[in-house]
């Protein structure tokens, strides 16, 4: 019953599907949406797009948000909406296929296949709190300021982590074609 998300993971489908569907997502976002918000913004950046800033950074940001940057940071936070279940779904789908070769029982990998999905996680708590802030303004809550700094921090940190989890699974696969290829000469 615990290992029906892991099976699903591990699906060849599963692995092409969100890999197509974050790379469409990603173009999206490199070549229309933050080029179009950066322009109407006046050059200032994502406010997801950070780390550890301070809620002086973060107010600046949405202080900008009105009229043509509003309009596309709607159209930000709308991609945003799909955007951590194709990089959840690829980068832990991908930990299966990797980490199943290693382990026989998901039991020794199932922690290793949850970080990208923590990641996601902490991705839409952020999208909702961006989306409160925006609905408070022009109010200023600093205590949100620092929840939304500590989520973006939280969401970068986990998807390096799950980065350095797919090139060490890389690495062990590498590693044990290179030991059986020189165990057979």
């Amino acid at each position: 019953m615990k290992d029906k998300p892991i099976a699903f993971l591990g699906k060849t489908a599963v692995l092409g599907a969100s890999l197509f569907m974050f790379l469409v997502i990603q173009a999206l976002f490199q070549f229309l949406l933050i080029p179009g918000y950066t322009a109407a913004s006046g050059g200032l950046g994502i406010p997801d797009m950070g780390m550890a800033y301070t809620p002086d950074r973060l107010y600046t940001l949405l202080a900008v948000m009105e009229g043509e940057a509003l309009v596309w940071y709607n159209r930000v936070q709308l991609a945003d909406l799909f955007y951590p279940l194709a990089y959840g779904g690829f980068f832990g789908s991908l930990l299966v296929k990797i980490y199943r070769k290693k382990y026989d029982d998901p039991i020794h990998y199932r922690w290793i296949v949850a970080v990208p999905l923590l990641a996601a996680g902490f991705d839409y708590l952020e999208n909702l709190g961006f989306r409160m802030a925006l609905i408070l303004a022009p109010g200023r809550y600093d205590m949100l300021g620092w929840i939304l700094s500590g989520l973006s921090t939280l969401k970068f940190l986990t998807l390096g982590l799950g980065v350095l989890l797919i090139l060490t699974g890389i690495g062990y696969f590498i590693k044990g074609r290179r030991d059986a290829h020189f165990a057979r000469k």
